[in-house]
Order: C-alpha cells, then structure tokens, then sequence
C-alpha cells in the first residue's frame, strides 16, 4: 500500500507491516562463512514491507522509498546465536 502523511505533524504512516529502517552493517553468510560485509553511511535508511512465514522467517521488500518500483526482495531468518 502506499505511504500516507499525515498533514497535523507531517510523519510518514507505512501500515502495521511495514518500518523505516535505520542500517548501520550489513553481513551475508552461507552456512556459517562470511560471504559479504557492508558499513553503511550515518543516516542509511530503507522502508521495509515484511511477510512473516513463521517465528523465525521473513519475505522483505525493501526500498528506498516505499514505492513498489524500487523495492528488492530479502528472505531472512533469524538465528538462534547470541553473539550475532
């Protein structure tokens, strides 16, 4: 759906499935081995649309913004080390 403004104090309204997300680092691996690490710029930010499949996994399109034509899709899962 697409974002609604509100006009009293002009905050972006993204729905209940969707957040305004704030990066700091980025890190991809398989199977446990690093394949990729990213440092983002203060200040990154992405809208987030999320389907949750279950307790531990996520379809997100995310873009920078929050219009359907810039978004990726991201399948996620959440894991059970604490160190991370």
């Amino acid at each position: 759906p697409p974002a609604a403004v509100s006009k009293e104090t002009q905050a972006v309204d993204y729905g209940g499935t969707c957040w305004k997300v704030t990066f700091e680092s980025l890190v991809i691996s398989l199977f446990g081995v690093t394949l990729f690490t990213k440092e983002f710029g203060e200040g990154t930010q992405r809208i987030w649309r999320t389907t949750y499949l279950d307790e531990s996994t996520r379809i997100v399109r995310a873009g920078r913004t929050g219009r359907l034509d810039d978004e990726m899709v991201f399948y996620m899962t959440r894991t059970d080390d604490d160190s991370v």
